[in-house]
């Protein structure tokens, strides 16, 4: 009958393939000790080596998506962002600048959104934004843009949904998307 120790051992060796003659184990002070320490190294080691793998994989896949949703929202000049209020912080995707005409370092703000909107509609749609966040509900509303490299002007929908928030009271984040539907009006 095996002690817990040479069991132990023997099922180690076992899983990573390395042969010894468990005779040996006895003859040669504190060999179980290193083998068992060795042994234990060897499956920390595996287990890295399947997190990192699992890890690239994973990054490989959500890359590869993002490529996919970039591509989407081109295709449908839909673009996705999101702000918070507290902050006046924002992002925005690739497919918002193209839509709005803006350079990639533009900055990314409600500023900078209503300045693309065409003066005669700033009030209008400051005003349903701040109403809509005042009662903590979803907004759509159609808005005229005027693109900033070429002043042509397009019509665009904009929907935006506050995020959940963790406690009550806290200020939701807030994210939609902006679609140019002109040739749909």
């Amino acid at each position: 009958l095996l002690s817990p120790q040479r069991a132990a051992i023997v099922i180690g060796l076992m899983l990573t393939g390395i042969a010894i003659d468990i005779a040996i184990v006895d003859r040669v002070p504190n060999l179980a000790d290193v083998i068992l320490q060795l042994l234990f190294i060897v499956v920390i080691g595996m287990g890295v080596a399947w997190l990192l793998n699992y890890e690239r994989s994973t990054r490989t896949a959500l890359i590869g998506t993002q490529q996919q949703l970039r591509f989407a929202q081109r295709l449908a000049h839909l673009g996705s962002w999101e702000w918070d209020p507290s902050t006046g912080s924002s992002r925005w995707s690739d497919e918002v600048y193209r839509l709005f005409g803006l350079p990639e370092d533009a900055e990314e703000s409600l500023v900078t959104f209503l300045d693309v909107i065409v003066p005669d509609e700033r009030e209008r749609i400051t005003d349903l934004i701040a109403q809509q966040r005042a009662q903590g509900e979803s907004y759509r509303f159609d808005a005229t843009i005027q693109r900033m490299d070429t002043g042509e002007r397009r019509i665009v929908e904009v929907f935006g949904t506050p995020a959940p928030t963790r406690r009550a009271g806290d200020t939701p984040r807030y994210y939609g998307s902006v679609q140019d539907v002109t040739e749909q009006r």
